[in-house]
């Protein structure tokens, strides 16, 4: 897998790939959202794979963005973050979505979304 893409159209113009590992700190997250990402306010961020939703916690606390997405297909992971966004009352900005990105197409279209991460948590 090349950890480079094209900035342009796939081809010439590239640029090395940010990768962004499921065991991010808080100190990492921290460092992403507030200084690596560009300003995400008006800007949903899209956590495909959040597993336990650490991205999602850190997008929440660290940027102003005003919707934050998980997607999780895991229905325990799913419940856990829930639990969560319930718990610290998250929820008028942090949503999580139980089902499968790959049959969520007409979502993906709609969006105005600053990253998506991939179950390798890649940000572009």
């Amino acid at each position: 897998m090349s950890r480079n893409y094209c900035t342009q159209c796939g081809s010439h113009t590239t640029k090395p790939l940010t990768f962004i590992t499921h065991s991010a700190s808080q100190t990492q997250l921290k460092y992403i959202f507030q200084y690596a990402l560009p300003n995400l306010q008006g800007r949903t961020v899209l956590d495909v794979g959040s597993r336990l939703g650490a991205v999602l916690y850190g997008a929440y606390f660290y940027s102003a963005s005003p919707r934050i997405i998980g997607v999780e297909i895991n229905e325990s992971f799913c419940q856990l973050q829930q639990h969560v966004i319930e718990k610290y009352e998250l929820g008028h900005r942090l949503q999580v979505i139980c089902t499968d990105i790959c049959a969520q197409g007409e979502f993906l279209q709609a969006g105005n979304y600053s990253s998506s991460t991939t179950q390798a948590n890649m940000l572009h």
